[in-house]
Parts: structure tokens; sequence; C-alpha cells
């Protein structure tokens, strides 16, 4: 048993009783500089959201679901976001936005797959990737004319009935 704040364990930690195996993190993240320590954790939802570099565009969308994990510095993100009517173009690079939580700064790109896509001609794969300090995932695309990561899936590319479906996850 430990009573107080602190204590320290020799043998196994075991979780039962009136806790019934749970561990409470508290609603506002408790940092701690030890590398070794877990003191972060949380689940919730978002609303992923597609946008350009000029801004969202309007847009009627059929779905737009997201769900994710948090651990520490590690979210884990699965989503589904389909266009059902395009109202306004956008111009420049697409991008699904709106992350729960920024990506973090000390590193340039992570990938993030995107397993499923829709209305999206000729395509042969698609990937996003997150820029430190940032909550969008930018789109790229492969097909026949491309080469290594691909182009930059545009406005032109989105059309009424596109759908973009992932899981991933990304460091905060």
């Amino acid at each position: 048993a430990v009573s107080g704040t602190t204590g320290t364990f020799t043998g196994q930690l075991v979780i039962s009783g009136a806790a019934a195996g749970q561990i409470v993190f508290p609603a506002t993240q408790n940092v701690s500089t030890n590398a070794n320590t877990l003191d972060d954790y949380e689940e919730g939802t978002w609303t992923p959201t597609i946008k350009s570099e000029t801004g969202t565009g309007a847009h009627a969308y059929y779905v737009a679901v997201g769900h994710y994990t948090k651990i520490g510095r590690l979210v884990k993100i699965d989503y589904l976001c389909g266009v059902a009517t395009i109202y306004v173009r956008m111009s420049g690079t697409f991008a699904l936005v709106y992350m729960p939580m920024a990506k973090g700064s000390y590193n340039t790109y992570d990938a993030l797959p995107i397993s499923f896509w829709s209305v999206l001609p000729s395509i042969t794969y698609v990937v996003g990737h997150m820029q430190a300090n940032n909550v969008a995932i930018y789109v790229f695309y492969s097909n026949a004319a491309t080469t290594g990561l691909g182009a930059a899936l545009g406005p032109a590319d989105i059309v009424d009935g596109s759908t973009l479906a992932g899981s991933g996850s990304y460091h905060t």
C-alpha cells in the first residue's frame, strides 16, 4: 500500500479494488521533465475539415468524424471525411485540417497514410504529411505521371462526393 502522494514500488504494481484497474490522469496535463514519466492520456473526437492554402472554401459534408487517443506525446488518429457538395472552389495545396492537437517542433515531417479515397480519378496512392507546429495533413498523390512523393493534391482534384479516410499517428 502507498500512502501520501508519492511511493516507491519494488515489485509489481497491482491495480485492483475500488478503482478496478483505472489510472486517472488530471484534465490538464501535469508536464514532467523526466522522459520516462507518462504524464498525459486523453481520448476524444474531432471534426476533420478540408481547406487549401488560401482558405477553407465552402462545402457541405456528408460525413466528417475523427477519433483520437493521446498517450504522452503520441497522438493516434482515425478519420473519415466526405464532401457532398463543394460550393466555393479553393486554390493551392489541399489539406485535411484541425487535428486534435498540433504536431511538435522537433521533426520536419510525419507521414500519415490515407487508406481510402474515392472520386479521385487516375490516382495510384494518396499519402499525407504533417509539418512541425501544424494541425494540418497536407495531401500528396501518385499516378503514372508522377515520381517520388508525387504531386500535391489540389482543389481541382476534390470534387463532389470525394472521400478521404485514414488512420495514423504523430508526436506533439
